[in-house]
């Protein structure tokens, strides 16, 4: 499930709009992860369709940014890192694939939902 909530200084469709992110992902209901990226985008658009596509575009670069970072922070991790949450945590076989987190992307979800190219 992605959930993007956005919120901007005038009407997402307007000549000039600045957009603000906030990214909730929750995978296998059980992790969720909440990304509160430290940026805002001012906007140029003529039509909604021109807008959309500069979002998702928006979206698409950040988010491979932070996938890489996630990725790459998670690739060093030892093997005990999580044994102190094992007590605290409720046991489940399912692990998260953190060797491949790009498979999750909301970027490619967006445009395949609006049919837009890269």
């Amino acid at each position: 499930m992605h959930e993007i909530l956005a919120g901007h200084d005038q009407s997402i469709c307007s000549s000039i709009s600045r957009a603000v992110f906030k990214l909730r992902t929750q995978i296998q209901d059980r992790i969720l992860i909440v990304f509160f990226p430290i940026f805002a985008k001012s906007i140029r658009t003529q039509s909604p369709e021109d807008c959309a596509i500069s979002i998702a575009n928006i979206i698409r670069h950040h988010e491979t940014e932070y996938l890489t970072s996630l990725q790459a922070s998670y690739s060093n991790l030892p093997d005990t890192t999580f044994k102190d949450l094992r007590r605290k945590l409720p046991v489940t076989r399912t692990l998260f694939p953190w060797h491949n987190t790009m498979q999750f992307s909301l970027s490619r979800d967006i445009s395949k939902e609006l049919g837009i190219g890269k």
